[in-house]
């Protein structure tokens, strides 16, 4: 959706905001599988769209479980003229991910509309990136330092992060830097279970597997069937809550959106299943409280899949999804998109809006 009164954006000197789409290149990626719950989730979920839209969108978590994952990237820059000539960046990150539905009701009826990425915590270790990402996608990034393996065969894989930050709220309480998240290898498994994809295709098809198993999920509460189909494949949509604090009213946003965006495989080197057991340990922070809100333990979390690629990506524009004031459709258009929904129900789960 674009708003045709929207002014031109005004490039200012030392503005470090160069439009997407992203090219993030070299990346060696780890990610981890954990247990959480749908309460917690959908806590989240509520927190970050269902509330600030009044339920005009609404969201649920699909599966109970949070993607922990570390990178790092040779480079990240702008493929837009001129700023594709500008240089690049590189950087490193942690991010905590789930994946959300987004439903939509007609007529008494739930549908599922779209499958999403969703990211609440994020940190990196360069500021171009982070404020960029804020900026343009409502990523939820913040400065931090991130330590990781150079390369995937490194024995006993360690994965460490800090942030500035308050430990816990008070009045005289001071910031100061503080571990955030690391991820131990506790037993390093046998050699045969290093299975290698030499595919994009072949490692979504995989990882897929092992998150969503058959592919059809029933949501809680709802009872809604959830088939998940194409969704994992060379192309990951997210989802996020763009806002800005208003300068006149406290309590009040400037600018708020809810806005989609896409990774899309630019190449694919490698990866593979990482062989062995893994332990999410986390520390407390009032100021970032990743345990707590996210529904995991402050450590024995054990990692049910993890897996490694070398990749490089494109983030790509997507769409608004809902901001304030949209007129809610009519009932003809509902009326009619119920109809289209029972003759094409697979109609209902696209990767765009």
């Amino acid at each position: 959706m674009t708003n045709p009164t929207s002014p031109n954006y005004a490039p200012i000197a030392g503005d470090v905001i160069v439009p997407a789409p992203y090219l993030e290149q070299g990346s060696l990626f780890y990610s981890f599988l954990f247990d959480s719950s749908y309460e917690a989730l959908q806590k989240v979920c509520d927190q970050w769209f269902n509330t600030p839209s009044n339920d005009d969108v609404h969201f649920q978590p699909l599966l109970p479980y949070v993607m922990v994952s570390y990178s790092s990237y040779d480079s990240s820059h702008s493929t837009i003229p001129p700023y594709n000539q500008y240089g690049k960046v590189p950087y490193k990150e942690l991010v905590f991910s789930f994946f959300v539905v987004r439903l939509k009701k007609e007529l008494g009826v739930w549908f599922a509309e779209h499958i999403y990425a969703f990211v609440p915590y994020i940190l990196v270790d360069n500021c171009i990136p982070m404020v960029a990402g804020r900026a343009v996608f409502g990523m939820p990034k913040l400065f931090g330092k991130i330590e990781l393996p150079e390369h995937k065969d490194v024995e006993n894989l360690t994965f460490d992060s800090s942030m500035f930050t308050i430990k816990n709220f008070g009045p005289e309480s001071v910031g100061a830097w503080q571990w955030i998240a690391k991820i131990n290898q506790t037993h390093p498994g046998n050699s045969g279970d290093k299975k290698l994809w030499k595919t994009a295709e072949e490692a979504f098809s995989d990882i897929g597997k092992f998150i969503f198993d058959e592919g059809k999920i029933v949501l809680p509460g709802l009872g809604l069937l959830v088939e998940i189909e194409e969704f994992l494949k060379e192309e990951l949509p997210f989802v996020s809550l763009k806002q800005f604090r208003s300068e006149e009213y406290e309590g009040k946003a400037c600018y708020q959106c809810i806005c989609s965006f896409f990774a899309k495989v630019a190449s694919f080197k490698g990866g593979g299943i990482l062989p062995g057991d893994f332990e999410l340990q986390l520390n407390h922070s009032d100021l970032y409280p990743v345990a707590e809100s996210l529904g995991l333990k402050p450590e024995g979390n054990m990692a049910r899949a993890a897996f490694w690629l070398e990749w490089s990506f494109n983030f790509e524009l997507g769409d608004i999804l809902w901001m304030p004031g949209q007129q809610k459709k009519g009932i003809l258009e509902a009326i009619l998109n119920f109809i289209n929904q029972l003759i094409n129900p697979k109609n209902g789960r696209k990767h765009r809006t």
